[in-house]
């Protein structure tokens, strides 16, 4: 079942083509014989004539050029082609060299092509292209028994960097096929000889223990040309993985593989056309696989068939949105900061002090603290302060206080869950975590506070505006809270209807407790409490409170100013003064306000008629 456009084996030069060749490199033999000669002549007049004789001669000479290089595409164009792709990749692979270092180059070239403008379209990585002819040697086909019927396989590996010269192999996926479905995997790491580079590892999850008992290439060699026999081989990007092949067939002394290829990078430019981009990762997005990319060679594979099956079924070519196109750029610069984040850690000399979990990497820009490892302090001092680990992340209810029931993101190091996420750390990494699950670097805090408590921060990807994945389950939450709880007060009732629900799915970082706030948190220090103080609204205030019911509850700002010569307390909701604090009987909070102000929940009412609000302070 092979696709149209698919790339076929490299056949013998027809006669016709050869003879051609030899016609276009006469003609460029006789420019460049000519070019010679009105060389010659120019000396035997005068200067003038010399350099009129050397600028015909440059003319004829790149005439020549051109003929020859005619001659060579008649003679095999796919040839041609592919010098010319392994030319490009040199020169790329010299450009990123100097940027980020070794890396795995699908992953690597994807996240640095915004910064450095490479291309996106696939290449041949290293000397040995996968156009060579087939071999008759019947070792190489597939006659092992494993699956003899199977149609085509599926092939992707991992790799330490670039270039197959001097970069090695680290991970092996093959699944075999039949009818465009699976019938058959294999699956082996193996053990470069050379160090792993620090973001390869941040990437796949890949380490050099992990590698250290397993089998060198030359041991699987053999063996895995038996696996993989004539069938004809689909990849993502495949070109680059056959060089990787090629270049350890033939470092075992064995031939290239001359297998038809077909590649879903490519059907994707057809399906795709104006699309700037085509990782995996793009693919999956755009063909509706809701999941992270893993950067392990059989779980690739398995994505890149599921892409193929589906790009198959696309009938017409499709345009792509805006927002799929930020959404790509975002997750190039993801890639990007993942890559310099590695290698800033492995320069500072970081290491990693437990093993990696199984699971998706979850790229890392900076630390996010959490709440609730002081209850785990023993788990914690195992490590001791500025110690840098793996951690499992997982989608939640927060367990406790009150946004207990509430989306967080629950994190687990060795099987001990040690906290969770703070609501607006939730609500801007939440579809950052897929749903079933992830792995993140995290660390201990230094400093004088670890002799006191031991603090953990998450690495994690640049924060982001809520997902409506977020304010759905947030929403959700809300609505179960109130079903649970048949004695909440008329104000949690009033606070908590549909109409409020809705609200909270609208608002971005809204919400964030379970007595339904109806408008966004300013972020400031939170001294909400029982003690309620008046607010004394100014003439404007109506037209912000008229929108709310009586009952509902908003986050208002506050902060120090001068009214009549006196120090008091600005009310604002949004960018809406709606008036002063009366401190008449609670003048204590002017010392829980700092100088950038402080936030509160202000509760909404009405008496004879006129709207009120009465700010709810500690």
């Amino acid at each position: 079942m092979m696709p149209n456009g698919q790339h076929t084996a490299k056949k013998k030069t027809s006669l016709p083509r050869i003879i051609g060749m030899i016609a276009f490199r006469a003609l460029a033999a006789i420019a460049w014989l000519f070019a010679l000669l009105f060389v010659v002549a120019g000396f035997k007049v005068n200067l003038l004539g010399l350099i009129f004789g050397i600028i015909v001669a440059v003319a004829l000479a790149f005439v020549g050029l051109v003929l020859w290089i005619i001659g060579d595409m008649i003679k095999d164009p796919e040839e041609f082609k592919r010098k010319q792709a392994k030319t490009a990749t040199e020169k790329t692979e010299g450009s990123i060299a100097g940027i980020t270092g070794q890396a795995d180059a699908r992953t690597i070239l994807d996240s640095t092509a915004s910064a450095v403008d490479l291309p996106e379209e696939p290449f041949v990585a290293g000397a040995a292209g996968f156009h060579a002819e087939k071999s008759s040697d019947d070792h190489i086909r597939n006659e092992s028994g494993d699956h003899p019927d199977a149609d085509y396989i599926v092939l992707d590996l991992e790799t330490t960097g670039f270039s197959p010269k001097t970069c090695g192999i680290i991970d092996i996926g093959i699944v075999y096929v039949k009818n465009d479905e699976s019938i058959g995997e294999y699956s082996q790491l193996i053990n470069p000889g050379i160090l792993i580079p620090p973001e390869i590892t941040n990437l796949t999850g890949v380490d050099d223990d992990m590698l250290k008992e397993q089998p060198r290439i030359v041991d699987v060699i053999h063996e895995l040309r038996r696996r993989i026999g004539d069938l004809p081989i689909l990849g993502h990007n495949i070109q680059f993985d056959i060089g990787f092949l090629n270049q350890a067939f033939q470092d075992a002394g064995l031939p290239n593989l001359g297998n038809e290829t077909f590649d879903t990078a490519d059907l994707s430019r057809e399906k795709y056309p104006t699309a700037t981009s085509h990782t995996l990762q793009d693919v999956m997005r755009r063909t509706g696989i809701n999941k992270t990319e893993e950067h392990r060679a059989l779980a690739d594979a398995k994505d890149t068939l599921e892409c193929y099956k589906r790009l198959k079924a696309i009938t017409a070519p499709q345009q792509v949105s805006d927002d799929d196109e930020q959404i790509t750029l975002r997750q190039k610069r993801q890639k990007t900061q993942t890559v310099f984040r590695s290698r800033h850690m492995a320069n500072a000399g970081i290491e990693l002090r437990n093993e990696k979990p199984y699971g998706i990497v979850i790229p890392s820009k900076g630390g996010v603290e959490i709440v609730g490892e002081e209850e785990h302090q023993d788990k914690l001092n195992e490590y001791g302060a500025g110690a840098w680990f793996w951690v499992e992340l997982q989608r939640g209810e927060n367990p406790k206080g009150t946004h207990m029931g509430e989306p967080t993101i629950l994190v687990t190091l060795d099987g001990e869950q040690i906290g969770w996420m703070t609501p607006t750390n939730t609500s801007r990494h939440y579809h950052q975590v897929p749903k079933i699950g992830g792995v993140a670097l995290a660390h201990t805090k230094s400093g004088k506070t670890a002799a006191v408590k031991l603090d953990v921060r998450v690495e994690m990807p640049e924060a982001e505006t809520p997902s409506e994945e977020y304010k759905t389950a947030l929403a959700e939450s809300r609505l179960m809270t109130q079903n649970k709880s048949p004695m909440a007060s008329q104000t949690q009732q009033g606070a908590l209807t549909s109409q409020k629900a809705r609200a909270a799915g609208e608002d971005a970082e809204t919400n964030m407790s379970t007595w339904g706030t109806a408008n966004k948190m300013p972020h400031k220090k939170d001294i909400t409490g029982p003690k309620r103080t008046p607010i004394k609204l100014n003439d404007n205030a109506s037209e912000t409170l008229d929108q709310y019911e009586d009952g509902t509850l908003l986050w208002a700002l506050l902060r120090k100013t001068v009214v009549d010569g006196m120090l008091g307390v600005q009310v604002k909701i949004g960018r809406k003064q709606i008036g002063t604090l009366d401190l008449t009987d609670n003048a204590a909070c002017l010392d829980l306000i700092t100088d950038n102000g402080a936030m509160s929940k202000i509760e909404i009412g009405t008496q004879g008629g006129l709207r009120t609000a009465t700010a709810l302070i500690r």
